[in-house]
């Protein structure tokens, strides 16, 4: 768990919880508003692994802070290994490591957009997503996405973070006379869709697919 933030974010979050394939190098990101979260955010994703990976958690690793201690219980009952690393941070190297790239990798999309660190849950989502898809020493340059998901990433959907875009109104819309289109601040890649999420100026997240991207804009 990284956090927490002195900045809460746009969204209300001040902590994120990450997971790491130790295999793959595959990482997943969480930004929770509270400690408490973890342990639901933790079985969320056991539930998604099994299902979307076909496979099952044999072992965890964390570093035994409070947030952490309630698993003693709840993993025994799944029958995983828990491995603790108490006080010891270079068994940890791994996740301590991730956390440096992942807040480096966030804050300098934030300044290369000129956006303000409430926006860091937003810029830190969107670096784990591109670090999952460029190659990583650890892997001998292999590519934590292929190497899980046995394909190659699709990086014609990638797009400068921050930039400007207009995107499709019609779907949102009820009434004839709204304009089609609204010029919005591109946030993060929708998880949950094959789309972009956007910030409008009124402070609405829209989720889109049919945009049309100014990449040398930024609002």
């Amino acid at each position: 768990m990284w956090g927490p933030s002195h900045i809460t974010s746009y969204s209300g979050y001040k902590y994120y919880v990450s997971f790491i394939d130790a295999f793959s190098r595959y990482t997943w990101i969480f930004p929770i508003k509270c400690k408490v979260e973890t342990i639901s955010v933790f079985q969320a994703f056991k539930s998604m692994v099994e299902l979307q990976l076909n496979t099952k958690i044999k072992s965890i690793q964390s570093d035994w802070e409070g947030e952490y201690r309630p698993f003693s219980t709840l993993v025994a009952s799944f029958g995983i290994s828990n491995r603790l690393a108490t006080h010891t941070h270079h068994q940890n190297g791994v996740v301590e490591r991730k956390h440096r790239h992942i807040v480096d990798l966030g804050l300098t999309l934030l300044h290369h957009a000129s956006l303000p660190l409430q926006f860091w849950d937003y810029a830190f989502t969107t670096a784990v997503y591109l670090i999952n898809k460029l190659p990583t020493t650890s892997l001998k340059f292999a590519i934590p996405f292929v190497t899980l998901f046995n394909k190659n990433p699709d990086y014609h959907f990638l797009k400068t973070f921050g930039c400007a875009y207009f995107l499709l109104l019609r779907p949102y819309q009820t009434q004839k006379l709204n304009f089609r289109s609204q010029e919005c601040l591109f946030l993060r890649y929708s998880s949950s869709h094959k789309g972009y999420k956007c910030l409008s100026s009124s402070g609405r997240v829209y989720i889109s697919k049919v945009v049309l991207y100014n990449e040398l804009r930024f609002l």
